[in-house]
């Protein structure tokens, strides 16, 4: 970027900041929020629900993975530590 390339780019994006960091008050930033909410989809019962036994079937997958990784390497070195005795 040449010199004056960079200072136009610095001066639009400052601009940028500065529109998207406009200062709200308390009550049109809620109201904001409350407009944002609106716009959410959320999950069905039943997809929350398919969704939390998926996830804890994957952690007790990988803490069984975790534990069984744990008690090998503990082996492993407790022969490596006696081979020295």
């Amino acid at each position: 970027m040449r010199g004056g390339d960079k200072q136009a780019f610095i001066k639009d994006y400052k601009g940028i900041l500065e529109e998207e960091m406009a200062k709200t008050g308390p009550v049109e930033y809620l109201r904001q929020v409350r407009n944002e909410m609106k716009k959410v989809t959320w999950p069905s019962r039943q997809e929350t629900t398919v969704s939390m036994i998926a996830v804890f079937i994957m952690v007790f997958m990988a803490s069984t993975f975790l534990f069984f990784a744990d008690q090998m390497i503990a082996y492993l070195v407790r022969e490596i530590m006696s081979i020295g005795l």
